[in-house]
Formats: structure tokens, sequence, C-alpha cells
């Protein structure tokens, strides 16, 4: 069961020019900035005459190090979305959704050596250090603290030492998954291409060159792996017989990267539930990962108040109260498309 076409696209097209949503987006790649350049003047800072300052050449090796990673798997695993290196800088600045996501999910838990997080995580006290980590306005301290402390007990009294940050501070998703979900096959994949005219976002200017070969191969079809195409659902699964019984729209399952996305944002100072959570859902359901019904659902595990209802409305909903009175009416309506510009 899937979400209506024209309700889905008039919530993403709403979500997509949302003044609320865009000022946000810009203040969380503001705050990873931040991040990043404590992070690199952290750990470039030596002594020099007995006085301790930054390494000018080891401050740029590590800044290129965070840029390089923040653009991971543009080919790998056909991934939705992509980054070039080049525009790193101006997606924070000024990307759309799907590229400032991709960018903060590399940086924040996609990085297999999870370089930033472990830095911050592992600071021996807020404020340590020139560029520690109760030193840097953009964070949440309360949340570094409370993380950095699940961290140690994860790996000091867990059962592995060698668990991830991400399998430590989140990842109950996956372990739902398992009984609800088993792999496409490959065979099937075909049958749920996604089709560049049908996402939302548009693609950018910056996206365009990383699949255009592609795209004129296949006849408008892009090559990202969609949670469409990778999963099917197990109709007796408890998820799959609540969805019908409250007429949700399935898709993949629980969302990982919700899960994800949500439990990592949290160590910015500007971090939103309900804003991060719309954001998901543009993210997420612009490229046929996951249903409305499906992000809610997993936003509900961090405490976003939902009960079931209609996941679209109560979506709706959710912008309508970001949107100033005289632009509420917009938030139902289908906003007209965005140019895919470098200007996004």
């Amino acid at each position: 069961m899937h979400d209506a076409p024209a309700r889905m696209q008039a919530l993403l097209r709403a979500i997509e020019s949302s003044p609320a949503i865009q000022d946000y987006m810009r203040q969380i790649s503001l705050e990873l900035r931040g991040l990043m350049q404590a992070y690199a003047l952290d750990l470039s800072m030596c002594h020099a005459g007995g006085v301790l300052t930054p390494n000018a050449a080891q401050y740029y090796k590590l800044s290129a190090h965070l840029l390089a990673t923040a653009t991971r798997s543009n080919i790998r695993n056909n991934a939705s979305g992509g980054v070039a290196l080049g525009h790193v800088q101006s997606v924070m600045a000024a990307g759309n959704v799907r590229e400032q996501c991709w960018v903060l999910s590399n940086l924040l838990f996609k990085d297999p050596s999870f370089a930033l997080m472990r830095w911050l995580l592992s600071r021996p006290a807020l404020g340590a250090g020139p560029a520690g980590a109760g030193g840097v306005r953009c964070l949440n301290e309360h949340t570094v603290a409370e993380y950095s402390g699940k961290v140690l007990a994860g790996r000091v009294g867990g059962s592995s030492p060698r668990l991830s940050i991400k399998s430590i501070l989140c990842g109950q998703c996956s372990a739902h998954n398992r009984n609800i979900r088993r792999p496409r096959h490959r065979s099937e994949r075909a049958l749920f291409r996604l089709h560049a005219a049908s996402i939302v976002p548009e693609l950018s200017c910056r996206e365009l060159p990383l699949v255009g070969d592609y795209l004129a191969e296949s006849g408008g079809f892009l090559p990202w792996r969609t949670g469409h195409m990778q999963w099917e659902l197990r109709p007796s699964s408890s998820f799959v017989q609540n969805a019908l019984s409250h007429k949700q729209s399935t898709i993949s399952g629980f969302s990982g990267h919700t899960d994800a996305m949500l439990t990592f944002a949290r160590i910015f100072a500007s971090f939103d539930m309900r804003l991060m959570t719309l954001v998901c859902v543009l993210w997420l359901c612009g490229c046929e990962h996951h249903s409305v019904y499906e992000v809610v659902a997993t936003a509900r595990e961090h405490g976003l108040p939902f009960a079931h209802e209609d996941a679209i409305e109560y979506a709706q909903g959710m912008l309508r109260a970001l949107s100033p009175p005289a632009a509420a009416q917009a938030v139902c309506a289908e906003a007209a498309p965005r140019q895919a510009c470098c200007a996004h």
C-alpha cells in the first residue's frame, strides 16, 4: 500500500518550499561547519617555541579529509544522491535537502571511521583543549555528554568493545526490520526503478553530472537503489498489519536513516524534532525509500507525538505550525516546482 501520488507530491513540494525548513537546514549546516572547524583546529594544535599553536598544513589536511568524507559513496552502492568534492561547501550553504542530508549523514554516521564523532565524544571534558566540545557554541553540551557516556559504557562494559558509535547510540530499527522485511529478488528490482521526473527535490545542476550518462542510457531512470527496490515487506508482520489497520502506506519498514539522523543531529544546538522529521520526510519519501508513515513512526520512537493518525495529514499539520498564517494555505496545495539550478 503506497501514498497517493498527488497527496505525496503536494506534501513534498510544500516541505521543499517552506522557508522554515530552508532556514533550519542552513542553520544545521552552519553548525556542522563549526564542528568541522573545531575538529581540524583541535587536532592541528602543536607546541612551537613553547606556545601551543595550530599547524596550518595539518589544519588544511584534516579539513580536506572531512570534505572528502562528505562525498563518499557517490558511486558505490548506488546510493540516492551524491555530492562532488568541489561542491560540499556550496551544498552546505545553499544545497537542496537531499544534498545537505547526504553531507550530514556521511559526516555524522556513515563514515566507517566515525572521525568527527569519535573526536567529539572522546573529548576528556567539556571545554577541554583549544577547541574542546564545550567551547563549540554550535553544540548541545548535554547531548554530547550523554552520548559520550553511552559510548564509553558500551565499549567498556558492553559485550563487544568494537561496537561502532552508531550501533551503540541507535540501531533498533535494524533489529525491528529483520522480522518485517526481506531483500527483494534481484530480478524484480528493475520493476521499481526510480524515474528522475518523479523525485522531489528535482536534480540540482550539481547532482545532474553525477547521473547524467546513466539517465541518457536508461531513458530517464536513476541509478539509485531505493528502499522500494531493495526491500519487500512481509505481509504477515505486525508492522504491516498495524499499518493496514490504520490505513497507512508502507514501502520498506522502519527508517534506519531517520533513526540515525534524529539521533546524531541532536548534538547540534538548533536541533528540533519536528523540523528534522519533516526534513527526513522530504529526504527519504522524495525518492521512494520510505512512506511518510514509516518516517513519522520511526520518529515516534524518538518522542514525536504521533498516534497513528493519517501520516500525510500529520506531516501537513506539523508544516502548518511552522508557516505564517498568510502562507498556511499553501501547505495543502501543490507548490510550484523549483528550478534545478546551483542557486538551490
